[in-house]
């Protein structure tokens, strides 16, 4: 099991997720208003609203993060692949980035090296 952070614009959420289907191989489960998993056999991708975690972001980190209000989403997953097929959704806004709990990045430098 991996995590890692998706940061938007404040008008980005859990929101996006809550409806979502991707296939018919792809289940959709809304667990709480704050959090949705999709599971394909036994992989899983968990998306969880998260509050006032930007207070956690060094200097550093807040510098490539373009937002001045951010909406952070954590995601637990079981499979890269899987996740691959959550974060390349055509209908995900664009300028999101990504926190691997290592470093920030854009979200497609970080797809780009799964």
């Amino acid at each position: 099991m991996e995590r890692l952070l998706l940061i938007g614009d404040c008008a980005f959420g859990i929101s996006f997720f809550k409806l979502k289907v991707y296939s018919e191989q792809i289940k959709t489960y809304m667990i709480s208003e704050r959090e949705v998993q999709f599971r394909a056999g036994d992989e899983f991708v968990k998306v969880e609203a998260v509050n006032n975690i930007i207070r956690e972001f060094n200097e550093e980190e807040r510098k490539f993060i373009s937002y001045e209000n951010p909406k952070i989403l954590m995601i637990t997953y079981s499979d890269k692949e899987f996740l691959k097929v959550v974060l390349t959704d055509e209908e995900l806004p664009e300028g999101l980035f990504v926190d691997d709990l290592g470093k920030v990045v854009e979200l497609k430098d970080f797809i780009s090296k799964l």
